[in-house]
Parts: structure tokens; sequence; C-alpha cells
């Protein structure tokens, strides 16, 4: 999969039209839907792409739409990555397929509306091979009979050219759908839900690909609209990525102590052994990567422990500061454990860590691949910089969990032994399997074996550059009790995606933090939400059941991740 390490840039066109002088009825929610996709894909901690050579069009005419679409194609490079959202009508005229801008007049489609084969051919002649086309529209404008089937497919195949890949919100026949009780189309409720939460990336490898994607939003909408979102893509290498997991981003924090990031993992049931028995754990936080031989510097800086003989005198090679320090014994990676207010993991600890809660066996999932670690069939034959292997992340979003180093535990294997966990560059990958157990002496030190740390939920506050601030908001706007009263809330569907919203800001320091409360504090007022309505876009709105619920488990773990960070340690 292509990640955020890859070269190119990321550029983004999003387009929603709401508002037509022609006489296509007004779209109540498109031009929100793509500021909101806007938003969210120029958000460094989100998609990524590029806010400066992105754009956003809201309610362009035709001629400005393709100028502007010629204009970017035209400067795309073959490295880059080019993403195109639309939101709004679509018309057909014969076999062809229209985007309709805000002086598209529904007679004239060809010539007033933007042709997909027009840009079609545009993609065609760019030299970037990494696009991917998001469609909020109807396809053929109105239900239609079998030959619309035919139209729709034939269309949508063409536009799936060499390293496109098109999702479209609804095929064949069906219409798609806007909602009040959403404040959104249907379809982009799915794709914002999707990228907010994290719950798109179903393999649990801290990216939201297009394909991960397809799969939450295609069970999103077919959930909540009669219509069916559909996707095509053709020479594609890999996959490519919409997004982080923003999941992973926020149940990450960092140690005070050593300034290490760590991550949350959850408490509760796991698959622990090759036979998968259930064991059970509480909550804990563990170091992102293994300790490097730069953080393991300075620990020895600090207290005069002695370095790893593999060093060049108090100093670690340069070559080697990202690294996972090696060359450690059990008592050595204690009293590391020791100094940053931390200890060694428990090997069930490690276990699940490194499996989640459904028991993967490796921690990327259950496919043997080799390329996702470092171990004796990489061939690299020494230790590489920690979190090299990105798309060998575990479900907590911890990385080199399999191969690198071996890493001590905590747990005795008999008499001055202790486990080790996650096999090495010297090891065989049959032994990356997470559930694999190896042993040593507690004075063994060696080129393949390091280690990392973990600390107890409740013994580790978040600490972030702006905890000021947000301390000062919580106390200033009685953050804790809205948070009590937010846990206990039953709203609707769209106001927990506001207010969900609105906490990540607040905890990212993205907006400011009394504004992102005072919108909470709104959400949370008495005051009965208008009744729900939806429509096809571009058709009469029609009554339908606004559903009240309670909080959802992210939102119930994003406002603990917000108390603890405000919360002073006792």
């Amino acid at each position: 999969m292509t990640g955020p390490d890859a070269q190119g840039r990321r550029i983004a066109v999003l387009v929603g039209v709401g508002s037509y002088e022609g006489g296509l009825p007004p779209l109540e929610f498109a031009d929100d839907d793509a500021r909101e996709l806007h938003a969210l894909l120029t958000n460094p901690r989100y998609g990524q792409f590029d806010p400066t050579a992105s754009a956003l069009l809201l309610d362009p005419a035709k001629r400005e739409l393709e100028e502007h679409l010629e204009t970017t194609i035209r400067t795309l490079a073959p490295q880059d990555t080019f993403l195109l959202y639309f939101a709004g009508h679509a018309l057909r005229y014969g076999e062809h397929l229209f985007l309709a801008p805000r002086d598209a007049a529904p007679q004239r489609p060809l010539s007033s509306c933007v042709s997909l084969g027009l840009l079609d051919a545009m993609l065609d002649a760019s030299a970037c091979r990494g696009q991917i086309m998001l469609l909020d529209c109807c396809f053929a404008g109105a239900p239609g009979g079998p030959r619309t089937r035919a139209l729709v497919t034939q269309s949508l195949q063409h536009l799936s050219g060499q390293g496109r890949m098109v999702i479209g919100s609804s095929g064949h026949e069906e219409t798609s759908r806007e909602t009040s009780s959403l404040g959104h189309g249907v379809f982009t409720a799915g794709l914002l839900d999707g990228l907010r939460s994290g719950d798109a990336d179903h393999d649990a490898d801290g990216f939201v690909s297009v394909h991960d994607m397809f799969q939450h939003v295609y069970n999103f909408v077919v959930q909540r609209a009669p219509q069916e979102p559909v996707m095509w893509g053709a020479d594609i290498r890999g996959d490519m990525y919409l997004s982080l997991n923003p999941r992973v981003r926020f149940r990450q924090v960092k140690h005070p102590v050593d300034g290490k990031p760590m991550s949350l993992v959850d408490g509760g049931t796991f698959l622990s052994g090759p036979e998968n028995e259930v064991r059970a754990a509480d909550a804990y936080y563990m170091d992102v990567t293994p300790v490097t031989n730069a953080e393991y510097a300075r620990f020895t800086a600090a207290t005069g422990h002695p370095a790893p003989r593999h060093w060049e005198g108090p100093q670690p090679p340069a070559a080697l500061a990202d690294h996972p320090v090696v060359h450690v014994t059990h008592t050595d990676a204690t009293a590391y454990a020791s100094w940053a207010g931390k200890r060694l993991p428990e090997s069930e600890e490690w276990e699940k860590a490194a499996r989640g809660s459904s028991g993967s066996i490796y921690p990327w999932g259950n496919q043997p691949t080799v390329a996702k670690c470092n171990v004796r069939e990489s061939g690299i034959d020494t230790t590489t910089p920690v979190g090299r292997y990105r798309s060998g992340v575990s479900p907590y979003g911890i990385y080199d969990l399999a191969g690198n180093v071996w890493e001590w535990c905590a747990t005795g294997a008999g008499p001055g032994r202790h486990v080790l966990r996650g096999s090495a560059f010297t090891s065989p990958f049959a032994s990356a399997a997470a559930y694999e157990v190896n042993d040593a002496s507690e004075t063994m030190s060696d080129d393949d074996t390091g280690f990392r740390c973990v600390v107890s939920y409740d013994a580790l506050v978040a600490v972030e550059p702006d905890g000021a601030a947000r301390t000062e908001a919580a106390t200033e706007d009685g953050l804790l009790p809205l948070l009590d009263q937010l846990g206990r809330a039953a709203l609707t569907e769209a106001q927990w995606r506001e207010a969900t919203a609105q906490l990540e800001r607040f905890r990212t320091g993205d907006a400011d933090g009394h504004e992102a409360l005072a919108a909470v504090r709104r959400l949370l007022s008495p005051a009965d939400a208008a009744p729900g309505s939806s429509a096809d876009r571009g058709t009469p709105p029609r009554p339908t059941t606004s559903q009240r619920t309670g909080a959802s488990a992210e939102v119930r773990d994003l406002i603990t991740v917000i108390r603890r960070s405000v919360v002073p340690p006792q």
C-alpha cells in the first residue's frame, strides 16, 4: 500500500454543488459535504493531502470547474496521488454521464455539464497513476429501465483506467440520497464516518485505504438508504491510502519522563497461544517502538549506567541512533524501565499488543508476509530503524512486534531466565508468529535482543504540548461535568458525529477549546431537533425518523482520553 512515507504529492479537488441556476433542484448538503471532507483530507493527522495544492470548489460554473481540473491534472507527476470528489447532480445524455455544475441546463447536458468522458481523457493523458475518484451523485439522474443499468456500468468501467480507483455512491437504476438526520448525503456521511472514527481501517494497519473505505461505506450506506455503492479499479499496484487511522492517533500519548510515544492497549479478553486460549488483561500503554540507541543514551547519561558494548564510548554510532538498542541484559532493560517510571511487559501483555483482541497470527493479520518485518528471510542481516515496516503495525498502532529484535519481558521462564518475544533479524519467519515464545538467561547480551516498556493505564496521564491551554479551558468551561453529561446523553447519529468532531478538535488543538466545548454544549441543549428528512439528490424530501442513541464505544474512549489529558496526576 502507498503510505504516508511514499514520495510524491497528494493533491485533492473537492467539488460541492448545492445551488443550481438552470432548473435543477437545490441540494441541501452538497456544499457542506465537500467542505467537511476537504477539511479531513487536508488535515495532516488524517488524509495528508497538500492543503496548498488541493482545492475546495463550491458551486462552480462549468468553465471554472473544467479549467481548474485541467490545470491541476496537467501538473501531476507520476509519483503523485490525485483525488477528485464530487457531490451534486449527475445527468445522462445518450450513453454518456455528466457532472452538473452550478449553471447546468437539464435539457443541454452536453454543452452545460462536465463530461466524465472528458475527465477520463484528461486523467489518461496525465503522468499520474495514483488516481482516486469519489462520486456522490445519481449516476443516471433518476430511476430508469434496464438500459440505465448498462449505461451506468459501461461509463464507470470506462472511467476506471490504469491506476484509477472509482467509488460511486449508487449503481444500476438507483439514486443517491441525502438526509437531514445525518446532515449529509448518505454516501458522504459514510466516508466521513470511516475517516473520523478509523472504523474503515478494516485490516488495522493504521491506514484507511481505498478498498478499506469501500467496504466501510458500502455497509454504512446499504443499512441507511435504498442505494448500493459501487467500485471499479484497474491496473492498481497494491492499494492507495485515503487517510491515517485517527483511532491509532488519539490513543497515543507521550510519556512524561522519556518522551517516548506510547499506545493504549484496551483491557479485556484476548486469544493467547497457538490454541487461542481466552485470557484477560487490564488496560495499559506500550511503547510504540522498541527503545532506540538514542533513547537509551539519554538514560545512561542521566544515570551513569554502563553503555552497551557496541557503542563508541558513551554515545551510540550516529548511523544506529534510531535502531533498537541491543547488547542489553534483562537487568539493563529493567533499569531503564525503572528510570522512566515504566516496567517491562508481561509475556501475555506483549502478546495481546501484537495480536489484538481477535487473536491474529501476526501483528498485521493472518497473512504470512515476510515483507512486513525484518527477519532472516529479509536478507538484511542487521537491525533496521524502528517503525520502518509501516504495514507491519499491530491493531493498536505499535510497530516492530515481529522481527528486528527479540524483546525482553518481565515474565520468568525458570531460575535466572526470562521470556523473549517477537523474533529478530536473525530468526526465521516462522518465529514471527505473535504467539511464539523464546527465553534466555537474564545475563544474556546479544546483538539481536532489545526491549520496550509498558505502563499501566491508571499510572499514566496523557501529557501534550497544549495541555495547559486545555486545562484552562477545562476549568473555565466546566469540561469534566460536560464530559459526564455527554457520556449519559442520547443523541441522533448526526449529533454524535458532530460531538465526536468537536471533541477531536478540542483534543488535537485544531480549534479554539472554548468554541469546541460550546458546540458540544449546544448539542446537549434540551431543544428538540427538527424532524429528520431524506431526499434523492434532486427530489422533494421525505419524512423519516430521527432516532437517538447513547454514546458509542468510540465516543466513550475519546471522552476518557480527553479526561486523562486535563486531570493532573494524583
